[in-house]
């Protein structure tokens, strides 16, 4: 299988990191905001359905490393219905399925308390990836998956 990826870019602001505005009576928004784009491109050959959801489960395993997760009967379910909706059903003959598995990072609007009183960084910015999605060929037709699935917000370093 060839997979190339594309990580997302963290770099997130400027002066802003080293003396944000924060407020004791505030309460801080989760309003997601985009950072940056990510992706993982993928060409193989593929002979049925199960190998094409195998290809893309792959590409979403890979993206597990950085913390992108959706479950594997979300993916299935999904490549079924996309593959009936393009008139494939389960009718594929050899051939090479190339496309990307898409997704992006976005971070809160304001920064929130860690946890960690007295830490340099004690206020940071929380993560996470949403707007999943497979954008694919195979045999001329092109198969668009929309994920509705929101990753967890995390934290982008432990304080110090």
């Amino acid at each position: 299988m060839n997979l190339e990826i594309n990580e997302p870019d963290f770099v997130i602001d400027s002066e802003e990191t080293l003396s944000p505005q924060i407020s004791l009576f505030a309460t801080p928004s989760d309003k997601p905001v985009f950072v940056s784009p990510g992706n993982i491109s993928f060409s193989e050959s593929v002979d049925s359905v199960g190998k094409i959801v195998a290809v893309i489960t792959g590409a979403v395993v890979l993206a597990k490393m950085i913390g992108v997760t959706l479950p594997k009967k979300l993916i299935e379910t999904k490549v079924q219905d996309a593959l009936t909706l393009i008139g494939l059903g389960s009718a594929i003959a050899l051939n090479t399925m190339s496309g990307s598995f898409t997704y992006g990072l976005y971070r809160t609007k304001d920064k929130f308390y860690t946890g960690y009183p007295g830490s340099v960084n004690s206020y940071q910015y929380k993560f996470r990836y949403q707007d999943m999605a497979v954008n694919a060929s195979i045999l001329g037709k092109t198969m668009n998956i929309n994920f509705s699935e929101v990753g967890s917000w995390w934290f982008q370093s432990k304080p110090m």
